[in-house]
């Protein structure tokens, strides 16, 4: 797979692990105005999602946006190897699978009761589906 491919790609998987983010922040969202008050400005959101507990099983979603923009915007760092191995942890991560950790326990809650996470998430795993089979990594 040629350099622009694999930009092309990663590019897209980000995007869709962005739109899983957020929607995954709306239902925290309203989860955390249920129980405390309503959050009125996006800076308090972003606030929240930065420092308060509620929100901290979110940031490791965060931290693999994060890891995906420094490949892309690294042309020495973007190989099939390194981008193999960036989109096989995402799909660890959000992969329902084997023993589940704290991260996937949560998750597992939500994408059973809520439809825009659902979506995002049979978006995401659809795209990483080829990236993910047996043959892609022998």
């Amino acid at each position: 797979m040629k350099t622009h491919e694999l930009r092309e790609t990663l590019s897209h998987v980000r995007s869709s692990v962005a739109a899983l983010h957020r929607s995954l922040l709306n239902v925290e969202r309203a989860d955390y105005e249920r129980i405390h008050s309503r959050i009125d400005s996006p800076g308090e959101l972003l606030r929240l999602a930065t420092d308060d507990p509620s929100f901290q099983w979110l940031r490791i979603v965060s931290e693999w946006i994060v890891k995906v923009d420094e490949l892309l915007d690294d042309s020495e760092e973007l190989t099939w190897d390194k981008s193999l191995e960036v989109i096989l942890a995402i799909h660890a991560l959000f992969s329902l699978a084997g023993n589940p950790d704290a991260f996937q326990k949560r998750y597992s809650g939500i994408l059973e009761r809520d439809t825009d996470v659902s979506f995002e998430h049979s978006k995401l795993m659809a795209l990483m589906k080829p990236w993910t089979s047996n043959s892609t990594r022998a």
